[in-house]
């Protein structure tokens, strides 16, 4: 793997943590309005609660599609030379 695609996999696997955090903060924040709605039963507080949830799904999404990027960079075989050229390596 050259420096360009090291370097590609590093940002995408840090996009991918933060991404996941958000994940996190996100369903803690779901968690929270969702016991007001118990507790309160405020409805503005359940909305925000399914907002949040929904802002859950969408970011585990992106963190699927973000994970085919690393696998691809991962996936890819080094060229080999071949008079001073560089060829790809047959599948």
């Amino acid at each position: 793997m050259n420096k360009l695609r090291k370097a590609e996999l590093k940002v995408v696997r840090r996009i991918m943590k933060e991404v996941e955090m958000n994940v996190h903060d996100c369903a803690a924040m779901a968690g929270q309005h969702g016991e007001k709605v118990l507790v309160e039963d405020s409805e503005l507080d359940g909305n925000m609660a399914k907002i949040y949830a929904e802002a859950c799904m969408k970011l585990r999404e992106a963190f699927r599609t973000l994970s085919q990027i690393e696998d691809a960079i991962e996936s890819t075989k080094p060229a080999k030379r071949f008079l001073g050229r560089r060829e790809p390596v047959p599948a």
